[in-house]
């Protein structure tokens, strides 16, 4: 594990939920023969290609916190390469969290260590749950958005998240955020922090399919029409 205290908790005190004190390499779970039985385990009736979407959605989300949140409060971060990352799953076979045995100290690489991370994973998911790459890809940018949106709305710097995202895409598709106010005026978002009234959110490139398990579609899901879409998020502004 890295050797060096985490300096994020004091900014982030929940931070120290997704630390893991311990797990297995990265490199042995993202092994066919470890992560083929884990993907459906949580979600056992499920399509193989839904359940493994849904596991990439969740284990993406997992993968993106920790190391945006360091790097927006520190400057450094966990060193995210499959080579040095360990993860500690649930009880369904999901990460929940991670460590890392070395930092990194700048986003250009640790963006290049994500791309890294991902490809290596995205490559064993697609295969085993018959999934397109372009589409877990799309999955990666959008939990790194996503993420990076929690922690710039947590620390009051949403302006510093939107570029730190867009910076540490190199490698995946490029994250896209709107503002949106209340009446359901959208604008596309720069690097400032969002005008009062307004909220910042991702447009999505991705759907996690978490519809085909029984839920209902995302506030943000692509998969409506962009009128019902910007009508729901509208509705969370205030």
């Amino acid at each position: 594990m890295a050797s060096e205290p985490d300096l994020t908790a004091p900014a982030l005190p929940w931070l120290a939920d997704y630390l893991a004190a311990d797990g297995m390499p990265a490199g042995q779970l993202v092994h066919p023969h470890t992560l083929g039985p884990l993907l459906g385990r949580r979600w056992p009736e499920a399509d193989p290609a839904v359940a493994a979407t849904l596991w990439w959605y969740s284990t993406s989300s997992t993968f993106m916190l920790v190391p945006v949140a360091q790097m927006l409060t520190t400057g450094r971060a966990f060193d995210m390469r499959t080579s040095a990352l360990t993860v500690h799953l649930d009880d369904a076979g999901v990460p929940d969290s991670v460590a890392s045995s070395a930092w990194i100290d700048d986003p250009a690489s640790l963006g290049s260590a994500l791309a890294q991370l991902c490809e290596t994973f995205i490559d064993t998911v697609g295969t085993l749950g018959v999934v397109h790459r372009p589409s877990l890809w799309a999955i990666a940018s959008d939990s790194l958005a996503n993420r990076a949106l929690d922690v710039g709305t947590a620390l009051g710097r949403i302006g510093d998240a939107t570029d730190l995202a867009r910076e540490l895409s190199a490698g995946m598709p490029t994250p896209r955020f709107v503002d949106i106010d209340a009446d359901g005026t959208s604008s596309v978002a720069g690097s400032e922090e969002p005008a009062d009234g307004t909220r910042r959110f991702l447009r999505r490139s991705s759907c996690c399919l978490v519809f085909e398990v029984g839920d209902h579609k995302c506030s943000s899901c692509p998969r409506q029409t962009p009128q019902t879409r910007i009508t729901r998020l509208a509705a969370l502004v205030g």
